[in-house]
């Protein structure tokens, strides 16, 4: 699990390569505050977080 959400919060739209918070900055950028979204995203970020570190951790220096 925490594999497909890094892969997830590391790549854009477009497919390119992003950091975990630019991903999430982008996702805030298309929905406003008072938004279901936005919200439920602002409460899993902690959580989705620790997930892309924990998978960072295992990977080998070269390919984070």
């Amino acid at each position: 699990m925490d594999a497909q959400v890094t892969a997830d919060l590391t790549t854009g739209l477009a497919g390119q390569r992003l950091t975990s918070d630019e991903r999430i900055e982008e996702i805030f950028s298309r929905y406003a505050r008072e938004d279901p979204v936005h919200r439920t995203w602002m409460k899993a970020r902690p959580v989705l977080a620790e997930a892309v570190h924990r998978t960072e951790q295992r990977l080998p220096n070269q390919a984070r």
